[in-house]
C-alpha cells in the first residue's frame, strides 16, 4: 500500500466517522449499550489511538499520550463513568 492510498483510506473514514457521530453529544458517547459493548467514545478513541501508532511506526509524532491512549488499547476494560477520557469532539478532532 502506498502513502496516497493510505491517504485516501484515512480520508474517506474519516468523513465516514464524521457522517455517523454527527449530533451525538458527549453524553450520548458515554451510553454504554446492554448486554454488552463498548462506548461509542470508546469506539472512536480506539480508532484514534490505532490510527496514531500508524502515525508514529511511519516516523510521525503520536497526537494522544500515553494516559488517553491506556483507555482505548485493544483489550483495555469499558469506560467507566467518572474516567477521564477527551470528549467526543476532541477525539474527532483527534481522527482527522
Amino acid at each position: 500500500m502506498t502513502g496516497s492510498e493510505l491517504v485516501t483510506i484515512y480520508e474517506f473514514s474519516y468523513g465516514v466517522l464524521n457522517r455517523n457521530l454527527d449530533g451525538v453529544s458527549n453524553e450520548e458517547s458515554l451510553f454504554i449499550p446492554q448486554p454488552a459493548g463498548n462506548c461509542i467514545n470508546w469506539v472512536l478513541g480506539h480508532v484514534v489511538t490505532a490510527r496514531n501508532l500508524v502515525l508514529t511506526l511511519a516516523g510521525g509524532v503520536g497526537v494522544v499520550n500515553d494516559d488517553a491512549a491506556a483507555h482505548y488499547r485493544r483489550g483495555s476494560g469499558p469506560i467507566q463513568q467518572g474516567d477521564s477520557v477527551p470528549d467526543i469532539a476532541t477525539l474527532k478532532g483527534l481522527a482527522g
